[in-house]
């Protein structure tokens, strides 16, 4: 109940500064810049504020006291630059953390592997080669939707080092073609970096149809890069299953390890799967985009 007021909150201050701003290339971009900035300082400030008092709480918080730990009026005054250099150091401080907590972990792959209706989309490498192209073409052009499906096979826990979990699975969203979806278990500090879009990184520049056509999965920056984040799972696995049968034939057993999951390890990779929500529903996460430095 608390996450839904504060975004309505936030919905409304951002009517209200459309009304104030000019129109400009950037004026999306500074009300998402906005809007990312109030809830991780939120988060940010609340943490600070219960390592003082470990009675406040976060479902009790009173108006004024929100949009205080928002940094309401300091987001009003900022300007573009100094904005977006407040999101990209918010994010920095889960990130870093984050990714620490990726390399202690190992690694892990999160997708979920569907049964699929037609037997030979299950298992796509065993079929004779003349066949592999055609049968890998339909594969990756295959939706994971109902249609298709013949058991929606959930993806790994993830444990988030916050405290909750995540978890793909076929989503609840009344729909047809609808396939899969992140779910949480636990209770989530609004403000909190959830995970990473993954995928392909284009320049708009060089798209190209077949990237483009019946593509629900492409998300688009602002410095005009895009990122396609069909597949990745299937990537995953064909990669995984083309490096196992390297290690068999060349007896390297780090060759699956070091080399075929390298790019797919990541846990929290897993945004591609997050719907957008139903008619009337309120969204309960935001996208940002965020550069990481290269001295990281």
């Amino acid at each position: 109940p608390f996450f839904s007021s504060m975004l309505e909150t936030l919905s409304k201050l951002g009517t209200w500064w459309a009304r104030r701003s000019t129109h400009n290339k950037k004026f999306q971009q500074v009300l998402d810049l906005q809007e990312v900035y109030m809830i991780t300082s939120l988060r940010k400030n609340y943490l600070a504020r219960k390592a003082e008092d470990p009675s406040f709480d976060v479902d009790n918080i009173p108006q004024e006291k929100f949009l205080e730990l928002c940094n309401y009026e300091q987001a009003e005054e900022m300007g573009y630059q100094k904005l977006r250099a407040s999101v990209e150091q918010n994010l920095a401080e889960q990130v870093n953390p984050l990714m620490q907590y990726v390399i202690k972990l190992g690694g892990k792959n999160p997708y979920p592997k569907p049964v699929y209706k037609s037997e030979k989309l299950n298992n796509p490498y065993n079929v004779a080669r003349e066949e592999r192209k055609k049968l890998l073409d339909e594969y990756f052009k295959t939706k994971i939707d109902s249609k298709n499906v013949e058991n929606f096979i959930p993806g790994d826990t993830i444990e988030h080092p916050d405290g909750f979990k995540l978890q793909i699975r076929k989503s609840r969203i009344d729909h047809p073609e609808s396939g899969y979806g992140v779910w949480v278990m636990g209770k989530v500090l609004p403000g909190t970096l959830i995970g990473f879009y993954p995928g392909v990184v284009y320049p708009t520049t060089s798209l190209t149809e077949e990237v483009v056509i019946d593509n629900d999965y492409i998300i688009g920056r602002y410095d005009n890069m895009v990122i396609d984040g069909r597949h990745w799972d299937k990537r995953a696995y064909l990669q995984k299953e083309t490096f196992q049968k390297m290690e068999y034939a060349t007896g390297d057993a780090d060759v699956d390890e070091e080399i075929a999951k390298k790019k797919f390890r990541n846990p929290f990779g897993i945004c591609n799967y997050i719907n957008h929500p139903g008619h009337g529903v309120q969204h309960n996460v935001v996208n940002c985009a965020y550069d990481f430095p290269f001295d990281t």
